[in-house]
């Protein structure tokens, strides 16, 4: 008789400026992306999650894109969600009194990549969803990556007591 105890899940916060990888049954976390982007995805076959959280202009998730494709038996076993909000803010653009043009068009050039991000690494686009805002005071999200139901889930994050729509 195969007496095995069941895997208890484990949870795991990825906070800013932070990438994780995890494994079935596990889950892992980030919330506050805001001015920030966070790229959360799983491989459906091996019940593998990665979710990281970094600052707008940093390109560090590129890198957890392509850990989870060389670890991928083929790029179709991934689904990945991108969420975070592209624009300045007006508060942003009140500390940016130098060059407002320049930095604006920096991160519409970062907002660019994002969405390329997918495609120059192969992950058909039928497999991505993206949760952008292009409104200069969108809501924060936070986004969960669960192995153990297989979803990666991305939702706006209550503020000052009210829940803000994408």
């Amino acid at each position: 008789m195969n007496c095995e105890e069941p895997q208890i899940p484990e949870y795991h916060e990825v906070g800013t400026t932070d990438a994780k990888r995890i494994e079935y049954p596990d889950k892992t976390r980030t919330g506050g992306i805001d001015t920030c982007y966070g790229i959360g995805i799983l491989n459906t076959k091996t019940q593998v999650g990665y979710l990281c959280h970094y600052h707008r202009c940093d390109t560090e998730g590129d890198a957890l894109v392509k850990q989870a494709i060389n670890e991928a038996d083929s790029p179709d076993d991934l689904t990945m969600k991108i969420a975070g909000n592209t624009p300045l803010s007006k508060e942003q653009i009140r500390f940016i009194k130098s060059d407002v043009e320049l930095a604006a068009n920096t991160h519409r050039e970062f907002g660019e990549w994002l969405h390329q991000l997918p495609k120059e690494n192969g992950i058909d686009p039928d497999k991505v969803k993206f949760h952008l805002n292009e409104k200069p005071d969108g809501p924060s999200y936070e986004m969960e990556v669960d192995t153990e139901t297989g979803e990666i889930t991305v939702t706006p994050e209550a503020y000052e007591g009210k829940l803000t729509s994408p």
